[in-house]
């Protein structure tokens, strides 16, 4: 690995926005599918001919605008996203290039960079004009070969605490289930952010809102731990149907990071065989006003734990030694993997986001 000199930091933080006022002027230009741009009037009859039209004109100047090529569309489309789940460092321009290995050579422009607080997320986009399929050996090989090196360099200016992700973003490119492409992207954890992807994040930014980042995040890295302490909570357990259940407590902090609500999308098909519909916004913002005002709920989340095949990721339970009991209950200690997505929200996922925004 090597360590950026405080000329490449520089070089490379000058190709990212974190001004409000810049950002919002960039989210305009770039949330259209029209490419705008602004000559002198003797250039026009030039422009035409290359597919633009002619839009407003002042007393020296033509604007003029064309649809955007389907390629630069998507890292525009990706972009926004990213802006609208509330990421408010992101690259300029596509001029981001990042040195990843000792050789000047060793460099690689990043289509979309999106700093938050808790990851980095580097979005690789491909896209076609109309549905196809296609093989990506090349391109996936070449993100093995400098993505250790952009998470390192990427980590020296943002933190070695952020996480970092790999995005291969495609748009009109049919993958079959099976497919080479599919079980590589899998195995070097680049999450693959298609057609259906895409659209289902969007419908989640309308559905939650400002609380929508963390279901974005459990999506992101569902299954991966968020620290090695595993979560200890007290708890009761009992029997009911040859199954254990567990009551206890646990502080809305906490469930909004290690909880999912599983949709009806191919998304999660692979998942679970239970979905929630979609949050209702407006329910959600008057559940947050009723938290703060002083309001709360008696009756109980229900979540469901999955089991896994990585021990790491499954709970425990501990029971704590009682002399006599005059019930089938005990009580105990669970312990809990401190990870994305591993608690599945069955019943109050309105409940549960209505506390992210809250005070509480």
């Amino acid at each position: 690995m090597i360590t950026l000199t405080e000329k490449q930091i520089q070089e490379i933080k000058s190709h990212m926005l974190h001004k409000e006022d810049a950002l919002k002027i960039k989210f305009k230009g770039k949330n259209t599918t029209l490419e705008t741009i602004s000559v002198p009037h003797n250039e026009v009859e030039d422009y035409e001919k290359r597919g633009y039209i002619i839009g407003t004109s002042t007393a020296r100047r033509t604007k003029m605008n064309k649809l955007k090529p389907h390629g630069l569309q998507l890292e525009d489309d990706i972009w926004c996203m990213f802006y609208k789940l509330g990421f408010r460092k992101l690259n300029a321009d596509e001029h981001l290039v990042v040195q990843w290995g000792p050789n000047s050579t060793d460099t690689q422009q990043l289509d979309v960079v999106a700093v938050g607080k808790e990851a980095i997320f580097v979005v690789e986009c491909k896209a076609a004009n109309q549905p196809k399929t296609a093989n990506f050996k090349d391109r996936l090989n070449k993100i093995e070969q400098y993505k250790a090196g952009v998470t390192n360099a990427l980590q020296q200016i943002y933190g070695h605490d952020k996480k970092v992700k790999f995005i291969f973003a495609t748009r009109n490119y049919r993958f079959a289930d099976d497919s080479e492409d599919k079980k590589r992207m899998e195995n070097m954890e680049i999450f693959h952010l298609n057609d259906n992807s895409y659209n289902y994040i969007n419908n989640l930014i309308k559905s939650y809102k400002e609380s929508v980042i963390y279901q974005f995040y459990a999506l992101m890295f569902k299954d991966e731990l968020i620290s090695d302490d595993r979560l200890k909570i007290p708890v009761l357990r009992g029997q009911m149907g040859g199954h254990s259940y567990y009551i206890f407590s646990i502080e809305p902090s906490t469930l909004l990071k290690i909880g999912f609500v599983l949709h009806r999308t191919r998304v999660n098909d692979s998942m679970a065989p239970t979905y929630q519909r979609l949050l209702v916004p407006s329910r959600l913002k008057g559940i947050t006003k009723f938290i703060d005002g002083g309001g709360y709920f008696p009756n109980s989340i229900i979540i469901n734990f999955a089991s896994n095949k990585d021990k790491d990721l499954n709970i425990e339970f501990s029971p704590i030694k009682a002399s006599q009991l005059d019930s089938n209950s005990e009580f105990g200690f669970l312990y809990i993997p401190h990870a994305y997505g591993i608690a599945y929200i069955i019943d109050g996922q309105h409940r549960v986001y209505g506390y992210a925004q809250s005070n509480y």
